[in-house]
């Protein structure tokens, strides 16, 4: 379940910009939170839907673009077509932004987990990647990437000997 999607220096979002899914902690009389607001285990509401309005050329296309753009990549991310899909397309109203790279990434909950995915790139080339976890209060990470130097977590490490010992899978879950 998607909880936030952020994207920055991305057509014309310059600054790190986010849509949130956490619901706000309004309470109006006679109105059913069940309705419009899921409940995780951890506690955190989060909107089952949202609506995304505003003036004209006020960034809603490039919002969803934004969020083709993310998917577009994730799911294409081994396939060599990859760079044929197109290149980042930075803020160019900026002469600092336009040799930046363009930032995407998601907070997701997974079986119960929260997850914060995400990565940076110039072109057609990952600068940056990153993926992280929160089981419990604290963060831990997975995997970070920078260039073509990967660290990778305690976390990520303890799953991979299971899956090598046991054939299966990696689970991350506490």
């Amino acid at each position: 379940m998607l909880i936030e999607f952020s994207v920055e220096n991305f057509r014309s979002f310059r600054d790190r910009s986010t849509l949130s899914l956490e619901a706000a902690a309004i309470r109006s009389p006679g109105r059913v939170d069940d309705d419009t607001v899921t409940t995780t285990p951890s506690g955190l509401r989060l909107l089952r839907s949202a609506a995304i309005y505003g003036p004209n050329a006020g960034g809603k296309s490039n919002l969803i673009k934004a969020i083709q753009f993310m998917r577009e990549r994730v799911l294409h991310s081994t396939r060599l077509e990859w760079a044929e899909a197109g290149s980042s397309q930075p803020f160019l109203l900026d002469t600092t932004t336009r040799s930046q790279p363009s930032g995407f990434e998601v907070v997701f909950l997974l079986g119960g987990v929260t997850y914060r995915y995400g990565f940076e790139l110039q072109g057609v080339t990952v600068s940056r990647e990153w993926l992280f976890c929160i089981p419990t209060s604290r963060e831990a990470m997975l995997f970070e990437r920078t260039g073509s130097s990967i660290r990778v977590g305690e976390r990520f490490r303890k799953a991979r000997s299971s899956q090598s010992e046991l054939g299966r899978m990696p689970s991350f879950y506490p």
